[in-house]
């Protein structure tokens, strides 16, 4: 992956990268300062809430920058791109992924180091290790939807098509886990959902990995890079 094109897209991302740090700072700070002493647990109390929001907060970041990258009408970039420098069109693609990858790192240990700051200055007695693998298994989840965005980024005529077409499935997944899981007739409806596999209440309590989880959002973020790549490399840009 040329360095150089990284080193762009770091460039003109820097702005709205840090308007979503300091938000996510916020948001974890918040979560621990306003957790509800209904989780409390021993002498520690748990911000599960507040905590399930920062993915679901940075699930905002990958629809707007997913649905961006790759649709006809919002190609200028890349045509410049192409232009400039002698990329292929897969170069052009996994360097949008790794600078979103890196960035979304960043994004998540911006929100654990505020929650876990936050947690040591009320003594909350927050398991940072806990929370650390709440955090990775989240940046998982972003990451999934991340893939299928880019998907329909690659499929779609322009953003907002790509950012519809993105944002009903996301809300679809969410709704399907979250009423779906109350009945058994509905059970492997929530399986389908992505974020069937990511229980925050579980991971911050217990800290233990469900391997099945990480296969199943790792694999959707792998395999969705390939079909978009595919859709990407067989279609025509927009001058």
């Amino acid at each position: 992956m040329n360095l150089r094109l990284l080193l762009v897209h770091f460039k003109i991302g820097r702005l709205p990268l840090i308007t979503w740090g300091l938000g996510l700072f916020v948001l974890g700070v918040l979560s621990v300062f306003w957790a509800p002493e209904t989780l409390t647990l021993g002498p520690a109390y748990l911000p599960v809430p507040t905590v399930e929001s920062i993915p679901l907060y940075l699930t905002l970041y990958a629809l707007v920058f997913g649905s961006g990258c790759l649709a006809r009408r919002h190609s200028d970039d890349v045509l410049l791109t192409l232009a400039t420098l002698p990329l292929r069109r897969r170069q052009i693609v996994f360097g949008k992924s790794i600078f979103f990858a890196l960035s979304l790192a960043g994004l998540f240990l911006t929100a654990w180091g505020a929650t876990a700051l936050a947690g040591e200055v009320v003594e909350a007695g927050i398991d940072i290790a806990h929370l650390a693998i709440t955090m990775a298994v989240g940046y998982l989840l972003v990451m999934a939807v991340y893939t299928y965005t880019l998907i329909a980024s690659a499929w779609c005529s322009n953003q907002r098509s790509a950012l519809a077409l993105a944002a009903f499935v996301t809300f679809a997944a969410y709704l399907a886990n979250a009423i779906g899981s109350g009945y058994e007739a509905l059970e492997p409806l929530v399986s389908a959902s992505i974020f069937h596999y990511y229980d925050p209440t579980a991971l911050l309590q217990d800290g233990i990995v469900d391997w099945l989880s990480i296969g199943v959002l790792g694999g959707i973020a792998v395999g969705g890079h390939l079909v978009a790549l595919a859709i990407f490399a067989r279609r025509d840009l927009s001058v």
